[in-house]
């Protein structure tokens, strides 16, 4: 995934660049396909013949398909992360191929491990490359190759990582040996997660019960799917010891299910009101996928009274498959409803008119200046590269990349706008004004940032080349307080 930071760091300049950029993204997609027949022919399920021809096929309409993502909104990138997680899931479930839960439960634990592993190993590598560079710049005042750190980092997480994680991929023999529960992950589960999943499961429940008896809000849904999340991995990491008779390990295996469907239920009504309340966006449809797959999960399982690890595997491959492309797809049901409900996707030009009422007295203020009025946060800055403006309440930063980032201390909340999108598509002949930018805050808020002036000029980088830089930007962000 760092192919992407790599991405936004080196702007494609020209239609070439752009698909080799894709083409690199597709590299992502590419290697869990591949993984995925290596391991249906390693369990004799295809021909190495079979083999070859489907993935290549799969690659190839895999990396035409990306060509027509448009990475510079939301949308392609949505639906890229989408299928992403889709082929890493169908890396997973291909195990299913050796017959039987425990062989299933042997190879996707000991990726799972490994790939903690290589995270580890690679920001301790990352970590110490770029402590060494910090060094030489400060004692020999070295500072050309101002992205270099942002280089080595996406080389290490991109190569290294990628690498370590290969170099033991789990074996046929290993696979099908006796499942043997880590005695530190044992210790982890029974005295770390499941006391945390128990006691966040009692205040989820007291939070509902004051919603009921109040009034329902849409942010149950989020702390339910969260709480699922870590409970389902908690119980698949123990596993074998679903039979044992220790308090904590009975709690998990034989009762979290049951503890946790009341909740999903009134998480699901909560996200049943957002979508009333606010409509259908990218973050609230991928809230629905993840609350569904958890839904589904509980119910099942109940169903059949069992605790197999292939049922949440199974079931986010299922939901992420329907929900990745075609009809019901992120992309399009949010498409459809902005085209059934016009006036919600007209929200963020409102906020550019109310935002215009403040803009007058605004202008005498500081550098900076924020507060709240009808319901929205306002926030006037006048910025230069690698400044940091700072009020009680709200720090602004620029960069030369034309990166404004908004930190919000109470309560806490981030924003970032990237304008250099908006500076390509600007035409100076025929545009008296910037376009408003529209995105959601780290807290899914929704927020607006409206332009009136941005300066460039031309930087030097290097000793014989120069880039164009982000200057002075002086603007006004609107941020609505309700989710």
């Amino acid at each position: 995934m760092m192919i992407c930071f790599w991405i936004v760091a080196h702007e494609p300049s020209n239609d070439f660049e752009k698909v080799v950029m894709r083409a690199a993204m597709g590299l992502i997609l590419s290697l869990s396909i591949s993984l995925t027949f290596t391991v249906l022919r390693r369990a004799s399920r295809i021909s190495s013949i079979l083999e070859w021809v489907l993935s290549t096929a799969l690659i190839a309409a895999v990396i035409w398909y990306l060509q027509s993502f448009d990475f510079d909104g939301s949308a392609g990138v949505t639906e890229f992360a989408y299928l992403a997680v889709l082929v890493h899931l169908a890396v997973v479930c291909v195990w299913i191929a050796y017959t039987g839960a425990g062989p299933f439960w042997n190879a996707t634990t000991a990726l799972f491990y490994r790939a903690l592993y290589a995270g580890i190993f690679s920001n301790l590598l990352q970590g110490g490359l770029i402590l060494a560079i910090a060094s030489v710049r400060v004692l020999f005042n070295w500072n050309q190759f101002d992205k270099l750190e942002i280089d080595i980092m996406i080389c290490v997480n991109t190569f290294f990582m990628t690498l370590f994680f290969l170099s033991e991929f789990p074996s046929k023999d290993r696979v099908e040996r006796q499942p043997i529960v880590p005695k530190l992950t044992v210790s982890f589960v029974q005295f770390v997660l499941t006391p945390v999943i128990a006691v966040f499961t009692m205040i989820l429940y007291a939070y509902g019960v004051k919603l009921l008896t109040s009034q329902m809000s849409g942010e149950l849904v989020s702390y339910v799917v969260l709480l699922t999340g870590v409970s389902v991995l908690a119980s698949l990491l123990t596993w074998p010891l679903r039979n044992e008779s220790r308090p904590l390990l009975v709690l998990l295996h034989k009762w979290i299910y049951p503890l946790l469907l009341p909740l999903l239920l009134l998480g699901a009504w909560s996200l049943a009101m957002r979508y009333t309340t606010e409509g259908i966006d990218r973050w609230g449809f991928t809230l629905g996928v993840l609350e569904s797959i958890g839904l589904l999960t509980v119910i099942i399982s109940i169903v059949k009274r069992t605790s197999d690890p292939r049922i949440p595997a199974l079931v986010s491959l299922g939901v992420f498959a329907i929900t990745s492309i075609g009809p019901v797809g992120v992309n399009a049901v949010v498409a459809r409803y902005a085209a059934n409900h016009p006036k919600d996707q007209q929200k963020a030009s409102s906020d550019s008119s109310r935002a215009a009422l403040f803009s007058s007295e605004l202008e005498n203020q500081p550098n900076v200046a924020s507060y709240t009025s009808n319901g929205q946060w306002l926030i006037s800055f006048n910025c230069t590269p690698d400044d940091t403006l700072r009020t009680t309440d709200v720090r602004v930063t620029s960069s030369y990349d034309g990166v404004i980032k908004i930190v919000r201390w109470g309560p806490a909340d981030t924003v970032m706008f990237n304008l250099r999108p908006m500076l390509a598509k600007l035409n100076p002949v025929k545009d008296s004004a910037y376009a408003p930018i529209t995105t959601v805050t780290s807290g899914g808020h929704r927020a607006t940032l409206l332009c009136t002036s941005i300066s460039t000029f031309d930087r030097t980088v290097t000793v014989d080349s120069s880039v164009k830089s982000v200057g002075t930007v002086m603007g006004m962000v609107v941020i609505t307080d309700e989710r």
